[in-house]
């Protein structure tokens, strides 16, 4: 039981996870396109939706007075539907059971019993992978085996940012994944010193990036809250993906208006 909590405690700090986590409380309806992307319902999420966080912190009593803390990244209830989205920068063996804990946790607290009947409102439940995975499928599923022969097939979807172009997240205002745009340029990052065309790949992307958010906050269709916390956790995020390439991150910092 340590070592879960102590495994879920160091996830929980990662710069990542602090980007991830500060676009789902303060980003509003810009979550909406990335949920719509990924679960792909019909019909789709409104854009004005109603959207509430909920508490990411919950208890496992384990017994004999014995807890566990186990952290989401995110839960949201969007016009009365509950949503789970875990952040994963690598492949993890232990995601999908950890992804099943939270769900179970988080939905605990809407649970309804009726006579002789406890009614269980699990979430939507999703992955986001900010690295290239092998295989990933885009669908996982939590298989429920009861004693007597039943069963219960529970659906968790994936998306790999390393699906998306800079094309695909524009066409699809897929502004929340945009500030781990550069993740997709790990290797150039590696070379970045000694590579010209590796340089000016990334240098080229990221001024790409930074000319469409000023054009949609131009045009209106970023207020100036979204867009100075879109560009602010895009530095983030490239701060912390930049630590080892000093010279990476010394003029990809003076790109982004650094200095």
């Amino acid at each position: 039981e340590t070592s879960l909590s102590q495994q879920n405690e160091h996830e929980s700090t990662t710069p990542y996870d602090d980007v991830f986590r500060t676009l789902i409380v303060k980003g509003g309806n810009l979550i909406i396109p990335f949920l719509n992307e990924m679960f792909r319902e019909d019909p789709p999420i409104r854009m004005d939706a109603s959207i509430a966080s909920v508490a990411n912190e919950h208890f496992l009593d384990l017994g004999q007075g014995r807890q566990v803390k186990l952290t989401t990244d995110s839960i949201l209830v969007i016009d009365q539907n509950p949503y789970h989205i875990e952040c994963q920068s690598y492949e993890d063996k232990t995601m999908l059971l950890r992804t099943c804990q939270y769900d179970w946790l988080s939905a605990m607290p809407g649970s309804l019993v009726e006579g002789d009947t406890i009614h269980i409102p699990l979430p939507y439940s999703g992955i986001l992978y900010l690295r290239r995975t092998t295989q990933t499928p885009e669908t996982m599923f939590v298989q429920y085996h009861h004693p007597q022969g039943g069963e219960l097939r529970y659906p968790v979807r994936t998306l790999s940012l390393r699906n998306y172009t800079l094309e695909d997240m524009i066409s699809k205002h897929l502004f929340f994944l945009m500030p781990f745009y550069l993740f997709n340029f790990e290797e150039e990052l590696k070379h970045y010193d000694e590579n010209k065309a590796a340089r000016e790949d990334v240098i080229h992307s990221l001024d790409r990036l930074l000319g469409y958010l000023n054009q949609m906050f131009s045009k209106g269709y970023l207020n100036i809250y979204q867009y100075g916390l879109i560009t602010d956790m895009l530095r983030k995020g490239t701060d912390s993906l930049t630590q080892k390439y000093k010279s990476a991150r010394k003029e990809l910092d003076e790109t982004m208006g650094g200095k």
